[in-house]
């Protein structure tokens, strides 16, 4: 996945590891995840997410610049497609995940959203050594989320389940969006679909207030 967003030398003069990029991506990820279930008392999760999906769009918009405008004018109707759904499924990963968060526990919800990527990790398995891992992991999903216990918020959980299934498919079309466009045109574009899906839901309230 980075690594397609990284193929040319003329877009990336300095390689950078790509487990030191996964780190850095988990980290502010899970950190900007955090900081947002702070905010529910003032916004909806709906709310929350469109903001969030809107400065990133702007921000990375504006990094973009016109080389930006000249990537999407040489887009075939294919890869545009490709990226309306990226943007799609990566505001539903959000948008699911913020729900949930407002419903259940912050480390259950990750953990049960972590299944979209257990998916995509088995499909792509070429080792069954490697299957040790993937078992491990479910293990840990099951005890954090304790599904024995009746307390469980069912509605906390469908949303989190949502979820996963948007990380599956945010995970395979980064890698077909990444073949068209740069790390930051393809993120732009996608983050400006994400933010124009969840509008309706969020921006109404934001508005208002």
């Amino acid at each position: 996945m980075i690594r397609s967003f990284l193929s040319s030398p003329r877009r990336a003069r300095i390689q950078v590891p790509a487990p030191f990029m996964l780190l850095v991506a988990m980290f502010t990820l899970h950190t900007g995840s955090a900081l947002a279930v702070t905010a529910f008392d003032q916004a909806s999760p709906a709310t929350v997410t469109w903001l969030r999906l809107t400065w990133a769009a702007l921000l990375l918009l504006a990094i973009g610049g016109p080389s930006l405008w000249r990537a999407v004018r040489a887009a075939t109707p294919r890869e545009l497609g490709a990226v309306v759904i990226l943007g799609t499924a990566s505001a539903g990963m959000m948008l699911f995940y913020s729900e949930a968060t407002a419903r259940i526990e912050l480390g259950t919800a990750t953990s049960i959203e972590f299944l979209g990527t257990l998916v995509v990790a088995v499909a792509a398995m070429r080792r069954r050594r490697e299957l040790v891992w993937i078992v491990a992991a479910v293990v840990g999903v099951v005890c954090l989320t304790r599904p024995w216990q009746s307390e469980l918020d069912l509605a906390g959980i469908g949303f989190a389940l949502a979820g996963a299934v948007c990380v599956v498919g945010y995970i395979v079309l980064t890698q077909r969006v990444g073949a068209g466009f740069g790390a930051v045109h393809g993120l732009a574009l996608a983050m400006t679909v994400g933010a124009l899906v969840t509008a309706p839901l969020g921006a109404p309230a934001a508005v208002a207030a």
